[in-house]
């Protein structure tokens, strides 16, 4: 009778032990899940060099077309700022800061007369959608990079420094760092080719400190 009941209790011992060890197994098989599920992530913000584009709303341009002899002008009617967040695989992704400006101007490529130039990192980019495939060919300025780069250029007889040229659907493009588009080549459906020059601007600069 006792070598029974012996017997009884170390068989419940030896049951405990083992539910205990498959506890304990599931709990780190848990831990181990919840860490490979968490979430990494980096953050971009825009470059403080940048500011040298971040105009106030109501900036203005105005380019003429010799060849035609007309003007016309472009307008900064609206800024946005936002984040986007850019997926790189499973659970791990990045955090860009965007501004993004909207101008008023026929004369150049866009929808109904308008267009947009989205700053991020160290980059300004034309009619940037951040869901679609980021090339340099969109850049119209970038820092730290000499592609396409002028130390100068002339335009209507002055000289701007610090110049990029950038090709997007075989319009061409040049900006000025602190002025913005300073020339532009486009091309309409009859493949018309115009070429834009800046003759006169007003600019003011957002206060970021």
């Amino acid at each position: 009778m006792i070598s029974s009941i012996s017997d009884s209790l170390s068989l419940s011992v030896s049951n405990k032990t083992i539910i205990l060890s498959i506890i304990c197994l599931l709990m780190v098989l848990c831990a181990c899940n919840r860490k490979d599920n968490q979430e990494h992530y980096d953050y971009s913000g825009i470059d403080p060099r940048m500011k040298d584009f971040f105009f106030k709303e109501g900036s203005w341009w105005i380019y003429k077309n010799d060849s035609v002899n007309e003007t016309d002008s472009s307008c900064l009617a609206s800024i946005y700022r936002y984040q986007y967040t850019r997926y790189f695989g499973l659970n791990q992704f990045m955090i860009y800061d965007i501004r993004e400006m909207i101008y008023v101007d026929n004369r150049l490529p866009g929808v109904n007369g308008s267009f947009f130039d989205c700053i991020l990192e160290n980059r300004m980019l034309r009619n940037f959608v951040p869901a679609h495939l980021w090339t340099v060919e969109q850049d119209l300025f970038c820092l730290d990079t000499a592609f396409h780069h002028l130390d100068s250029m002339v335009v209507n007889n002055k000289t701007y420094y610090d110049v990029q040229k950038c090709v997007i659907d075989s319009n061409v493009f040049y900006t000025a760092r602190r002025i913005g588009l300073i020339r532009t080549i486009v091309y309409d459906s009859t493949h018309t080719r115009s070429t834009w020059d800046l003759i006169r601007y007003h600019i003011s600069f957002e206060d970021t400190e």
